[in-house]
């Protein structure tokens, strides 16, 4: 079922790859194809040089995103703290077990493969009601 669905998604993926390289060609070649219209007593653009209030808004800006990346990276550095330090504790409390081959269960028991087995027929069945 997951090998199927990966499949269809790289298909899908590709498909659309080449719709949009196709696509992409396209355009440019209606771009080249058009002739140069010139251009007659037009004025250069003179662009707008940014302001002094722009620069220190963008200045504030990244001394809010710096102050922010600052203040999470402290969180996250004293959470980390308090987790080893609540990991120590835990572990400090726990006695070891040595583990004898008689007190060892088995993992997958029986049970487990019935359900297993009925899990998969399901599946099976919804595969078959999707397609």
């Amino acid at each position: 079922m997951m090998k199927k669905l990966l499949v269809c998604a790289a298909v899908a993926g590709v498909a659309v790859g080449v719709y949009n390289l196709l696509c992409k060609a396209k355009k440019e070649e209606n771009i080249s194809s058009k002739p140069m219209e010139e251009k007659t007593d037009s004025e250069p653009e003179i662009k707008d040089e940014t302001t002094v209030e722009e620069q220190d808004a963008v200045r504030e800006m990244y001394v809010a995103k710096e102050k922010s990346t600052q203040s999470v990276r402290e969180r996250h550095t004293e959470a980390a703290g308090i987790m080893a330090d609540a990991f120590a504790n835990i572990m400090k409390d726990v006695e070891p077990v040595e583990l004898d081959e008689e007190s060892v269960e088995t993992v997958v028991d029986t049970k487990d493969v019935e359900i297993i087995n009925e899990l998969d027929s399901l599946s099976d069945e919804l595969d078959e009601l999707l397609k």
